[in-house]
């Protein structure tokens, strides 16, 4: 599944009181992802659902997680699949922070106004509309604000997928405005300069950040942007500019295994076969131009 993000998925099916969640997966610094998925029209009901789900799992204390992911269907070791899939060992801070993800045919209008409440109060929650064209599944992100929720309702909703053992392929659309918070724009302007490396790995910039942050928590900055978004916007950032590109290079890439290399690791525009971990490659020309 590709969400256009690093996760890494370590649930399927996983009980809780109750009921079930479709998919859990983790980033590189921790953070948990609950996606439920829904063939048809997310109901207002799957709020109650999602975050149901939450305050089941938040209240997991770290190796109560490790134990409700090694007990689930998947059976995963989540220290040995987390080290393999990001290259370091599993963070403490696992669990520590949640985000819902509803993906869906479509979107119940009193579900897309729930949705954008839950924003407001500072709830990290993802929405995305799959379309299938080709036989292949593509996500387009919504429910982003009230002229989001608006637009969205006026399209066409998209025939539902059929249903299938494993989760489809889903590809990324990134083609999509992006509210750019000032605080992220003015980390990346001051500290982008400072990266000596061509190729800097996107946990290490966000690490960064969240020390950064909270240098500046006395100038009134009340909490740091969840990684998922903070990535979505430096994306954003990036984009606008020569500079730096967005790219993935081979899973298992680390600082330390990129110094270390005489020649640049192969990068790739987009997630393949290998090419996981997110980075952020500076462009040649510009890098002289510093010099």
């Amino acid at each position: 599944m590709n969400l256009g993000q690093d996760l890494l998925i370590i649930g399927r099916q996983v009980n809780t009181v109750g009921r079930r969640v479709d998919l859990l997966a983790i980033n590189a610094t921790g953070v948990i992802y609950i996606i439920e998925l829904k063939l048809n029209e997310a109901s207002p009901s799957i709020i109650a659902q999602v975050l149901d789900y939450r305050r089941w799992i938040r209240q997991l204390t770290r190796a109560e997680f490790i134990r409700v992911v090694a007990d689930g269907p998947l059976h995963v070791d989540l220290v040995d699949a987390f080290q393999r899939h990001f290259g370091h060992a599993l963070v403490d801070a696992v669990n520590e922070s949640q985000v819902l993800m509803i993906i869906a045919a479509s979107i119940h209008p009193r579900t897309a106004r729930a949705i954008l409440e839950l924003k407001d109060i500072g709830c990290s929650i993802t929405t995305f509309r799959y379309v299938v064209r080709s036989g292949a599944v593509s996500l387009i992100p919504c429910c982003r604000d009230d002229q989001d929720t608006e637009d969205l309702h006026a399209e066409t909703r998209p025939p539902a997928l059929l249903k299938r053992s494993t989760p489809p392929v889903l590809h990324w659309s990134p083609r999509y405005r992006v509210g750019i918070e000032e605080h992220v724009r003015e980390f990346w302007l001051t500290h982008a300069p400072q990266f000596a490396s061509p190729i800097v790995l996107f946990s290490v910039i966000y690490a960064q950040y969240k020390e950064w942050f909270r240098e500046q928590a006395a100038e009134g900055l009340q909490s740091p942007v969840v990684v998922g978004l903070f990535g979505r916007q430096l994306a954003a950032i990036v984009a606008a500019t020569d500079e730096w590109a967005h790219v993935y290079v081979p899973t298992g890439i680390t600082m330390e295994t990129l110094a270390a290399l005489k020649t640049l690791p192969p990068t790739r525009p987009r997630q393949a076969a290998g090419f996981h971990t997110v980075a952020y490659m500076r462009n040649p020309a510009s890098r002289e131009l510093d010099h």
